[in-house]
């Protein structure tokens, strides 16, 4: 008979191969075990027990301890200590990732409220996200001020999960928070081009700078040269198709632009 699978208190999926929930008991590892984790990160007073230790090291996961004092008065956290969290979460070498404290409400709530605002969810969004793992369904004030005054610079690496911008920021000023995103990839100067080289791209220029000019008319005397030709008059077929590749060859120069976000 196959036993029973248990997920942890508040169990939840935030994003792809990312979870959250209170502090897992041994009779949850199992659950735990089939989601393959790489990481589990806890958030709470005192280490991990014995138990989560050993299952940790026997499935090959890195159990990571940050000590976060159990909530009382005020949130037991910093805006430092967040971001350096949301550095640890987003990075895809970390990931799928289990995140608990003790009970999965108010330290876990808190961290993935600001992960939401550096996805660029609204505030509210956010908010009513945390009040699902509330028992009375409404957000304390405290953490409420935590979310909306919530700051950190960030130093964003080439390498992102698909569920934070896409995996591929598209802007380059985050609306609520400093980020430093990576420099775009630059091309070098010769970089080969559909079209050639960069002398073969010369040679084309000069090429068809030639064949715009208008030729001047041929000094001798058979009139009937078909060669002698005006300004009007029409290029052969073969000078056509020529021609042709040449300016579509050109047209691969042409820098496009993109607008600044």
């Amino acid at each position: 008979m196959t036993r029973p699978l248990y997920p942890p208190f508040r169990f939840a999926a935030v994003e792809e191969d990312l979870f959250r929930g209170a502090l897992p008991k041994p009779r949850n590892y199992r659950f735990l075990l089939r989601l393959h984790l790489k990481t589990i990160l806890s958030l709470t007073p005192q280490p991990p027990p014995v138990s989560m230790y050993q299952f940790a090291s026997q499935n090959t996961i890195q159990l990571v301890h940050i000590r976060v004092d159990k909530p009382k008065d005020s949130v037991p956290l910093t805006y430092a200590k967040v971001g350096a969290l949301l550095n640890t979460i987003i990075d895809p070498n970390n990931l799928p990732m289990f995140i608990h404290c003790l009970d999965g409400v108010i330290v876990t709530g808190v961290v993935i409220m600001c992960l939401r605002k550096l996805q660029c969810w609204n505030v509210p969004s956010a908010t009513i996200e945390f009040t699902r793992f509330v028992k009375e369904g409404v957000i304390g004030s405290d953490e409420a001020e935590f979310i909306e005054k919530f700051q950190y610079e960030f130093e964003i690496g080439k390498s992102l999960p698909k569920w934070l911008w896409n995996g591929n920021p598209t802007f380059r000023k985050h609306p609520s928070l400093k980020v430093r995103l990576p420099p775009p990839p630059t091309q070098p100067d010769d970089a080969q081009a559909p079209g050639g080289g960069k002398g073969e791209r010369e040679d084309m220029r000069r090429r068809v700078n030639a064949e715009l000019m208008l030729e001047k008319p041929n000094s001798t005397n058979n009139s009937s040269d078909t060669r002698t030709r005006g300004r009007n008059a029409p290029y052969t077929d073969d000078e056509e198709e020529d021609m042709s590749r040449t300016l579509q060859a050109l047209a691969l120069e042409v820098p496009t632009y993109s607008p600044r976000v």
